[in-house]
């Protein structure tokens, strides 16, 4: 929430809506979530997910995440059999059936940035709690829980300097960096 700073437990809700309603999709507007905790889709089970790329440092263009279940559903079921795209777009070829008109190639560019730049974040954090293991003698033992964190330093794009950011996220974990 904006407003009161809640995050839910996204994981629970989407068990609920699973239980009570089985052929229900889950749709997550994350843009406040997004520039301050990882965002696991496959963890949390939810069918789409959508935030604005700016607010982690990208371009203005929206990010959304659709899960193969829910493709598969839209596409079989002829709501969607040739997308909001042109007849012929091959109907195999789902992500270009989703793209309306011409490609931002600005905001592509920028994404790809945006994605190094995550990248980089999730190695400075990952490379932070090697340090603080290695600093208090733990070893081997699991690391801390990253809400224990309150800020990430690493390379600002470009520089080699670092850039220290707020926010107690393990990008490593971010399944859209990768999904």
């Amino acid at each position: 929430s904006n407003i009161f700073g809640e995050v839910l437990d996204l994981a629970s809700v989407v068990q609920l809506v699973r239980r009570r309603a089985h052929h229900a999709r889950v749709v997550v507007d994350g843009v406040a979530y997004a520039p301050h905790r990882a965002i696991d889709v496959r963890a949390w089970g939810v069918d789409f997910y959508v935030f604005s790329n700016y607010k982690v440092w990208g371009p203005h263009v929206a990010t959304m995440y659709l899960s193969h279940e829910a493709a598969h559903e839209l596409y079989s079921s002829g709501a969607m059999q040739n997308g909001p795209n042109h007849s012929f777009v091959d109907p195999k070829d789902v992500p270009y059936k989703m793209e309306l008109g011409g490609v931002n190639h600005e905001g592509c560019a920028g994404i790809l940035g945006l994605q190094a730049y995550l990248r980089a974040l999730a190695a400075a954090w990952q490379q932070q709690q090697q340090q603080q293991q290695h600093a208090s003698g733990e070893g081997s033992q699991p690391c801390h829980s990253p809400e224990e964190h309150s800020t990430l330093a690493a390379p600002a794009p470009g520089s080699e300097s670092a850039a220290p950011l707020g926010g107690p996220a393990d990008p490593s974990q971010a399944a859209w960096l990768t999904a």
